[in-house]
């Protein structure tokens, strides 16, 4: 609960424009979204999905939701992956604030 307590307001400060019922209501989306993105990376590591073609018919509407969601609350850039022994979604916030190690953006929780 902490960690998307920290991210509604992470997407507060970053986006004062958006209001609030907006800010909640795209936030849901990007959270939900990227758990499934999380959820169906791991498959793909353990062999669930068999093969690549298969891969990109599964993730690529997550992904495009994740995206459509972002930019309703006027981010740009987003760096997906498909570890899932890490953050597997990574918003890159106008300011450049990341929480991750490698600098690229901030971790969605879950994902």
């Amino acid at each position: 609960m902490k960690d998307t307590q920290v991210f509604l307001a992470v997407l507060a400060r970053e986006f004062p424009r958006v209001g609030l019922m907006q800010l909640q209501h795209q936030a849901a989306k990007i959270l939900r979204n990227a758990k499934t993105h999380a959820r169906k990376s791991c498959d793909y590591c353990n062999g669930d999905i068999n093969s690549s073609e298969d891969w990109e018919k599964i993730i690529t509407p997550i992904r495009n939701r994740i995206t459509a969601a972002y930019k309703e609350l006027g981010g740009e850039n987003i760096v997906f992956g498909g570890d899932p022994r890490g953050a597997t979604v990574k918003l890159v916030l106008p300011s450049g604030t990341c929480n991750d190690w490698g600098k690229e953006g901030w971790c969605v929780p879950n994902s």
